[in-house]
């Protein structure tokens, strides 16, 4: 068993019986560490004070009756693995003190329509009891344009009229849902886009429940994730939506915000030609961020 635990257990408190020592791969017996003499951990990994571990006199005490190199490497290697120890240690702090890592949540777009407008509390009633949290909401009206360009993939079939007429018929209520797996849970609580199909095979969903007929259908759900992202942009402009895009919409988003900036910069670069290139350049790009806020100034004019 590890006679030394009584060294180890200062460095890690939470050892416990018949677990390794991290620092020296001992099994740590704390019942048989409390009864061993303290000599023996200290013949080994030296005192537990790093004050008087640095004192050359109290090793030298600690240490008799060996020659004074074999004593040197002898307090080297008692060195070297006391720091081994403390660097697991402050490692091991490090860890805890950090934040768990966040997990990405999918998100979805919700729309309760006009025509239930007036269901709007029970509607997210459900919605909250079925296990989504509501991130963002607005009660906004749509133009019959601006519901041409949120339903564009759906232009030039036989309802689109209809439908852009309908969706600009009065006020709707737009959320950005969150949950594990969000769009697939929520189009399987909305149904079937036809309501009265949803009432044979899916009463107990919300289509079935609030909705009239395959026009007025209730609530509006987005059927794929790249139809979730580019709804909510939609909605919701200033929202953030992760994950980090990737691939090829990571390179759409380089070439349409972050290269122009940069050309443009490194092009006044070799005009300049300045003696610290790197900094000249740093400055530059904070004097010209494009998401850099701007305010208007506003002029007071005061009445005589």
């Amino acid at each position: 068993m590890h006679k030394r635990y009584s060294i180890c257990e200062g460095a890690f408190p939470g050892l416990a019986e018949g677990i390794l020592c991290p620092a020296c791969s001992q099994s740590a017996d704390p019942s048989a560490a409390r009864t061993q003499d303290s000599e023996l951990g200290q013949a080994c990994w030296g005192p537990y004070s790093p004050q008087i571990a640095m004192s050359p006199l109290q090793k030298s005490q600690s240490r008799t009756g060996r020659g004074s190199e074999e004593e040197e490497d002898f307090i080297q290697m008692t060195q070297r693995r006391r720091e081994k120890h403390w660097k697991f240690n402050l490692e091991a702090k490090m860890q805890a003190l950090m934040p768990e890592p966040q997990i990405y949540v999918e998100r979805t777009l919700a729309l309760i329509k006009p025509d239930v407008i007036d269901k709007e509390e029970e509607i997210e009633d459900i919605i909250l009891r079925s296990g989504f949290t509501i991130v963002q909401k607005r009660k906004l009206q749509l133009s019959p344009e601006q519901c041409s360009n949120f339903y564009a993939d759906q232009y030039g079939k036989m309802f689109f009229p209809n439908l852009t007429a309908y969706m600009s018929s009065g006020p709707l209520v737009a959320m950005v849902l969150a949950r594990h797996n969000a769009i697939a849970y929520w189009k399987e609580l909305i149904g079937p886009s036809n309501s009265i199909r949803a009432k044979e095979t899916h009463p107990d969903s919300l289509r079935a429940i609030y909705g009239t007929d395959d026009l007025r259908n209730a609530v509006h759900g987005s059927i794929r994730f790249s139809s979730a992202e580019r709804e909510i942009r939609f909605m919701f402009p200033e929202v953030i939506i992760e994950p980090i895009p990737v691939g090829q919409a990571a390179k759409d988003y380089l070439n349409l915000y972050v290269n122009p900036t940069l050309l443009a910069g490194l092009t006044e670069l070799c005009k300049q030609k300045p003696a610290d290139p790197l900094i000249w350049f740093a400055d530059w790009l904070i004097e010209h961020n494009p998401n850099k806020p701007r305010l208007q100034q506003r002029i007071t004019v005061e009445e005589p």
